[in-house]
């Protein structure tokens, strides 16, 4: 695979690779972000994981609660503690990457303003990107769907990776329960526990798992 883009941390100890284009660029507005980058907002790319790889040295990780209320591993270098990656366990097929860490920073162009609720005073928001202001809503999942398309086939809860090929995630943010039912019937026969899986499923795409 061709490298798309390259980076690292301050002091060099870690170095990365990636092969494939951004799913998605976002500044980020939420407090966890504002801690961990030092700043009003986290500039971030998302790409597949399977993409990304470490060519020297290894992030540290560290773990918490995202503001979506799923937990995340933050990973730093351990030598000049320059924020790297974010693991996010609700997808582990991706990984974030720091868009400050890139050896070309201009690659970053930004799709989305996420969380912009929690935006100070002081900060600058893009004028012309789609703004969310918090959890986002089934309308604005499918305005940011519309901009990141390929994002719509990366699982968001691992358990759940299986029933890519029956019920693609984009279908199941725009439809009801019911609806995401049907439309798994139509293309195979599932089962009593598939069916109570779906159900799970399309609880955790919309924001309502416990």
């Amino acid at each position: 695979m061709s490298v798309l883009f390259r980076g690292g941390c301050a002091c060099g100890a870690i170095r990365y690779e990636c092969s494939a284009e951004p799913l998605l660029s976002e500044f980020c507005y939420c407090r966890d972000c504002q801690r961990s980058s030092g700043n009003a907002s986290a500039a971030l790319l998302f790409v597949p994981i399977a993409n990304f790889i470490l060519t020297i040295g290894s992030p540290k990780y560290y773990r918490v609660m995202g503001t979506s209320g799923f937990p995340l591993d933050r990973g730093f270098c351990p030598e000049c503690g320059s924020p790297m990656v974010v693991k996010p366990h609700r997808a582990p097929d991706l990984i974030i990457i720091a868009a400050a860490s890139l050896d070309d920073p201009s690659r970053f162009r930004p799709q989305v303003e996420m969380w912009t609720r929690s935006a100070p005073p002081w900060a600058c928001l893009h004028p012309t990107v789609l703004k969310i202001p918090g959890q986002a809503t089934a309308e604005e999942r499918d305005a940011l769907l519309a901009l990141a398309p390929r994002l719509a086939s990366f699982s968001r809860c691992p358990r759940f990776s299986k029933y890519r090929s029956i019920a693609p995630l984009c279908r199941l943010l725009r439809v009801s329960t019911n609806e995401a039912h049907q439309q798994a019937r139509e293309i195979t026969p599932i089962s009593r526990q598939t069916d109570n899986d779906l159900t799970e499923l399309s609880r955790c795409t919309t924001g309502t798992a416990n």
